[in-house]
């Protein structure tokens, strides 16, 4: 189906024709957005947890089921083979999913989704004896469509939401912000997958002379990628020199660089494949020698990601760094030995299979560095004697401020989310004595200050250096949720909240107005460098010293003030003439320390409550 703008909103003819080639695909999508609806229009509620496993399900389902049907025409399955099949493979998709979810964490999608969105690219030539040409011409024909629907998708959320907005002011209509939602609903789970379906090729095969190429890619490939990519290549070289002739080590994020210069080759040289001979001499050689020039980088590659995996440990970053050098070698070993005998196919199949192993099991992104990680962390724990006979002992010295960084370090990684939490928490509960472990076993999701607490040890923040000159940063916050705290209100009448963002002036003030049966005209909520106070009518006034608070903080060795230390946040006061109370909270507090005695805010959250004494 061409794409054209008068039959952009025709869209009987696509739906049919999705409907009748994936019928699977198209019924998940379906669910999606039916169960999305109900979710915006409060019908139906999911914790975050059964919509994170949800939505990842209907996303791979809709994608694997449509690249699954490709496979079945290309074997030319009949209709009650390819429907028994479907139906195996929907629960196996979705208890997947759910094992990938409850057992690892989030960063694992993003390897799945890789996989699952490749799997299109090659699925119909599994096993199917296709030319080059037929492959990429079949490859180029689905990202026109992905293109289209996109396009489609845009103008139509857009259109409407334009026409909405419209009524809204010509009108003065109220129009509820869900309609809104429901439209960009309809135009990204309804509209765009149904398109993209609609528009993928049912043919497999193609000869040379129907395998059009446009102009403008060929523009774009020969005068503009090709040649960044060569001044890319002359600067990664002279870089190589460098660290040869100066004989140094390679930066840290050089592995992110080679990596971005390698995929940025590889898609150059597949999105010019049709043009090799009619391009210019500079695409021709970039054609033939690309791989060749790629083993350098490689070489460096492997020894940049090797040092910041022995210094600091596998992350998922790192992991992900080492799958795309392993999967370059792969390529650029394959077509320098097999030549043109390699199929372009292989290209994407093998990204794919090393995405889907990387997303699940022991040997995983997330396992690895796990696992990386708390070696890492016993490791600074014997090196600075704080593990005895595999018993964790609080520090009674004071531990160095590298090791301190980097325990530091590790203690965010292990504590950034709930899965490595309760991993960290099952380690800690074998290492440390019995209060400690009562105290873990009350305590939900740990923070990286909880655990240097409990080792005794002070918390550096990663962008804090040596020099005992630079600032030290803190940050107070009261809960992980203000908006699940419980408050007395009882004697209060009215409530105020809002907050100061100090970057750049050290001073500000917010002004509230008060009903007239308070007694009142306006409430000014002031602060001036580190003093935060508040003006009823200009002649009552309350002051509360919020650098006293965080350097008492400090003094006391106080890191965190949530949960049994959120005390130190409130204060209440009553005025002079006892006429009027106020009760302050702070939600969140974070600045910097300018020296040992004096700080500088920048964000203050607050909550006030007032009323008659």
């Amino acid at each position: 189906m061409a794409f054209n703008l008068t039959g952009l909103f025709n869209l009987a003819p696509a739906i049919k024709a999705a409907c009748a080639r994936f019928p699977f695909s198209i019924s998940v999508s379906l669910l999606g957005l039916s169960v999305s609806w109900l979710q915006i229009h409060r019908v139906i509620d999911f914790d975050s947890q059964q919509s994170k496993i949800f939505y990842s399900f209907i996303f791979f389902a809709t994608v694997a089921l449509a690249s699954f049907k490709l496979w079945v025409e290309s074997e030319d399955w009949p209709v009650k083979k390819y429907m028994a099949g479907s139906v195996l493979l929907l629960p196996l998709i979705y208890f997947y999913t759910v094992a990938l979810l409850n057992t690892t964490e989030f960063a694992a999608l993003s390897f799945v989704l890789l996989a699952v969105l490749l799997s299109l690219l090659f699925s119909p030539y599994l096993r199917r004896k296709s030319n080059n040409d037929s492959v990429w011409f079949f490859n180029y024909q689905t990202a026109v469509a992905v293109f289209y629907a996109t396009l489609a998708a845009i103008v139509l959320g857009g259109g409407l939401s334009l026409i909405l907005a419209s009524t809204e002011y010509l009108f003065e209509a109220k129009i509820p912000g869900k309609i809104y939602s429901d439209v960009w609903l309809l135009a990204w789970m309804g509209l765009f997958p149904v398109y993209v379906l609609a528009n993928i090729s049912k043919e497999f095969d193609f000869d040379e002379s129907s395998c059009h190429f446009p102009k403008g890619i060929s523009f774009i490939a020969n005068y503009i990628l090709v040649p960044l990519m060569f001044v890319y290549l002359a600067i990664l070289y002279a870089y190589f020199f460098k660290i040869i002739i100066q004989w140094e080590l390679p930066k840290g994020n050089l592995g992110w660089m080679i990596s971005g210069f390698g995929a940025t080759g590889i898609v150059t040289k597949l999105l010019m494949y049709p043009v090799v001979n009619k391009g210019t001499r500079l695409l021709r050689w970039f054609e033939r020698y690309f791989y060749y020039a790629l083993i350098v980088p490689l070489m460096v590659l492997f020894v940049a990601i090797g040092m910041r995996i022995s210094d600091y440990g596998v992350t998922e970053h790192r992991y992900g760094v080492v799958m795309l050098g392993l999967w370059f070698a792969i390529v650029s070993l394959s077509v320098i030995v097999l030549k043109d005998r390699f199929h372009i196919k292989y290209i994407p199949m093998l990204l794919a299979v090393l995405a889907f192993v990387s997303a699940y099991g022991p040997w995983s992104a997330a396992s690895v560095s796990l696992n990386s990680q708390l070696k890492r962390f016993d490791y600074l724990l014997e090196k600075n004697s704080l593990l005895l006979n595999g018993q964790v002992i609080k520090s009674a010295h004071e531990v160095g401020f590298d090791d301190r960084k980097s325990m530091s370090s590790v203690a965010d990684y292990l504590t950034a989310n709930e899965w490595r939490s309760k991993k960290l928490k099952s380690r800690l509960i074998q290492l440390f004595e019995r209060g400690d472990n009562e105290k873990l076993s009350v305590t939900k999701i740990l923070s990286a200050d909880d655990v240097m607490a409990m080792l005794n040890v002070d918390y550096v923040n990663r962008w804090q250096r040596r020099n005992e000159e630079e600032p030290a940063y803190f940050t107070y916050n009261r809960t992980a949720s203000f908006n699940d705290l419980l408050l007395d209100v009882s004697g209060y009448e009215f409530a105020a909240q809002n907050g100061f963002h100090l970057y750049n002036n050290r001073k500000a003030k917010h002004v509230f107005k008060v009903p007239a049966k308070a007694g009142l005209k306006t409430m000014t909520v002031n602060i001036d460098e580190k003093i935060f106070s508040v003006n009823l009518n200009n002649d009552e006034r309350f002051e509360f010293d919020l650098e006293k608070l965080v350097l008492k903080l400090r003094q006391q060795g106080i890191k965190d003030a949530n949960g049994e230390n959120a005390g130190y946040l409130t204060f209440k006061q009553t005025s002079e003439s006892g006429r009027y109370k106020i009760s302050l909270y702070i939600k969140q507090l974070d600045g910097r320390f300018s020296s040992k005695t004096s700080c500088i805010f920048n964000n203050i959250q607050y909550l006030l409550m007032l009323g008659h004494g």
